[in-house]
């Protein structure tokens, strides 16, 4: 069976550095940083004060607030992006085969903050009072469901739990699924919400084990792309094509993890991931030699 030719028509983040993809690399090229002091809760006694934090986001701007309460926060990133992703390509699936579309968001811990919370409500006021809705809040493929529920995706719909890494390989797979006449149309990207008391404290002992040098990061965000076959996009005049996707490698992280563990971070492969990231800014970000100020 031939390939199909796959290409990428609709984007969307929601990141600490914007709402929107547009927000998102406009401050990346003027060398925004994303990292900011904490205001999700009291951090009055802890160490770590600072995290890539999304700010400005109300989820009442892109769902009702009975439905948001019923979700994550990064559950509620996956939805506004998908949003934006969505009115971008210019797809309508109401008039798609649901069974022909499908639906691959990464996650890598799911709804740790709803996790916590329940569980000082369970110690402090009896394990009866924990939310009926504790369980879809909680488990990592929410993000990717909440998404099939609102467009009516009944084709492939899972969720790569591979860390950092669940992102990138949430579009090989749907490069895959579309390349291989799996499907026609892939919603593809992973979401993260994990700003807490309990993932600020471990990540603090942590780099203080490792003696790092700069402060701890952590981050809730999502990107979402829409995967569709190139010659279907030729024949639907509503849908443009950002980019063409050939070839995509799996990983999941745990090799950089562990070998953070045994050496700290003034590696060999340390400072091979720098030089290449120098070399991507020259190439992609700055092309006409301009620094990130200067933009």
């Amino acid at each position: 069976m031939e390939k199909r030719r796959v290409v990428i028509t609709g984007m969307g983040a929601v990141t600490p550095l914007g709402l929107t993809v547009e927000e998102s690399w406009l401050a990346v090229r003027a060398g925004t940083c994303g990292i900011a002091p904490i205001t999700l809760y009291d951090t009055s006694g802890m160490k770590a004060k600072l995290a890539g934090e999304v700010k400005g986001f109300e989820p009442a701007d892109y769902m009702e607030k009975r439905e948001a309460r019923k979700m994550d926060r990064f559950a509620q990133f996956a939805l506004a992006a998908a949003g934006e992703a969505v009115a971008q390509s210019g797809l309508e699936f109401s008039a798609e085969d649901p069974y022909r579309c499908g639906l691959i968001v990464s996650c890598g811990i799911g709804g740790l903050t709803t996790m916590q919370h329940e569980c000082a409500k369970g110690e402090a006021k009896g394990y009866d009072r924990i939310s009926p809705f504790f369980i879809p809040m909680a488990i990592g493929n929410m993000a990717a469901a909440q998404i099939a529920i609102k467009y009516g995706i009944t084709g492939m719909a899972t969720c790569p739990t591979t860390a950092c890494a669940g992102g990138t390989n949430a579009v090989g797979d749907a490069l895959r699924q579309v390349r291989d006449g799996y499907a026609d149309v892939v919603l593809c990207g992973g979401a993260e919400a994990v700003v807490n008391e309990l993932v600020r404290a471990i990540k603090a002992r942590h780099v203080a084990r490792l003696q790092a040098g700069s402060c701890s990061i952590e981050y809730g965000f999502v990107l979402d792309d829409l995967l569709t076959n190139y010659e279907r996009v030729c024949d639907h005049c509503s849908n443009v094509a950002v980019a063409q996707i050939e070839v995509a490698q799996d990983s999941f992280d745990t090799h950089a993890y562990l070998n953070d563990l045994r050496h700290g971070n003034d590696t060999k492969e340390s400072e091979e991931f720098h030089r290449r990231l120098g070399r991507y800014r020259e190439r992609y970000l700055f092309p006409d030699g301009q620094t990130a100020e200067e933009n």
